[in-house]
C-alpha cells in the first residue's frame, strides 16, 4: 500500500507541478482571449487629408475649391493681384471670385524657382530656414482664414513664371501650422493677368 500511495503523492505533484507551471506561463503570456497585435514601427506625423467631395464641374479658366468651400473661383484682376518672378523666386497673389464670395490665392517658390515645371507641395514648415519649400495658400477675402497646402503639385507652365496649373491639398493654419480638420481641395488653372 505504501509503494502505491508513494506513486500516487509523485503523480499529484506532477499533476499540480504542471497545473502551477501552466498557470505561471498563461498568465505570464497573457491568458486566454488577449492576443498582442503585431509590433507597429513608428513613423513621423503626417497629415492624412479627410475624404475627397465630389469634384466640381467648372470651366477651363477656373480653379476648384471644394471641400470646405465649394465653388468654381475665377482669376479677378485687381490692385491686390501680382505676379513676381525673380531670379530664383516666384511670388504670386491673385485675387478670387466665386460664386458667392471672394479669396485670395497665394503661390510662393522662394530659392528653388526654375522656370516652367512641377514643383512637389509639402506641408508648410514653420520657423528659420524653412520658408524656402514651395507653398499654395487660399485665404477667405472677408475673414481672413487661411488654409496652406499640405499636399499636392504646383506646375509652371508659362516660360515667364505667370501661369500654370495647380492640385493641392489645404488645411487650415492655425498660426503655428496646419490643424487637423476639413480640407480644402485646389485644382485648376491659374494665371496672372
Amino acid at each position: 500500500m505504501s509503494e502505491q500511495t508513494g506513486r500516487h503523492s509523485v503523480v499529484i505533484w506532477l499533476v499540480a507541478f504542471v497545473v502551477i507551471f501552466g498557470g505561471v506561463s498563461w498568465v505570464v503570456t497573457g491568458g486566454v482571449g488577449r492576443h498582442n497585435a503585431p509590433p507597429t514601427h513608428s513613423h513621423p506625423f503626417t497629415l492624412t487629408p479627410g475624404p475627397t467631395p465630389a469634384p466640381l464641374v467648372c470651366s477651363a479658366s477656373e480653379l476648384a475649391l471644394t471641400g470646405v468651400f465649394n465653388q468654381c473661383a475665377t482669376v479677378v484682376p485687381d490692385t491686390t493681384s501680382m505676379c513676381s518672378v525673380t531670379g530664383d523666386i516666384l511670388n504670386v497673389k491673385l485675387r478670387l471670385t466665386g460664386s458667392n464670395q471672394l479669396f485670395l490665392l497665394y503661390i510662393e517658390v522662394y530659392g528653388d524657382y526654375a522656370g516652367p515645371g512641377t514643383y512637389d507641395l509639402p506641408t508648410w514648415q514653420f520657423g528659420v530656414g524653412t520658408n524656402d519649400v514651395p507653398k499654395v495658400g487660399v485665404s477667405d477675402y472677408s475673414t481672413g482664414a487661411l488654409w496652406q497646402s499640405v499636399a499636392g503639385a504646383l506646375t509652371v507652365t508659362g516660360s515667364d513664371g505667370r501661369s500654370g496649373t495647380v492640385s493641392a491639398i489645404l488645411q487650415h493654419a492655425n498660426g503655428n501650422g496646419v490643424a487637423p480638420g476639413p480640407t480644402l481641395s485646389l485644382t485648376g488653372r491659374w494665371r496672372c493677368r
